[in-house]
């Protein structure tokens, strides 16, 4: 089992100044963190679930599902 990693949206090594903003921290699984390494991508299609509502955008299936 792991707790998850506080992971930068933008990387440190791509700006810096940004290491310590809170609107640049997030969290994330460890395993989907390390694999994403310094990647940095367009963001714009990615639901931001501080600003959004995921279920709006988003179906879920499964036992975790509500429907």
């Amino acid at each position: 089992m792991t707790y998850g990693d506080v992971e930068h949206i933008v990387p440190k090594s791509v700006e810096p100044e940004k290491a310590f903003e809170w609107s640049n921290l997030t969290l994330a699984c460890d395993v989907c963190n390390t694999n994403k390494g310094t990647h940095f991508g367009n963001h714009e299609d990615l639901v931001d679930p501080y600003q959004m509502e995921p279920s709006e955008h988003l179906v879920f299936f499964g036992s975790g599902s509500s429907r």
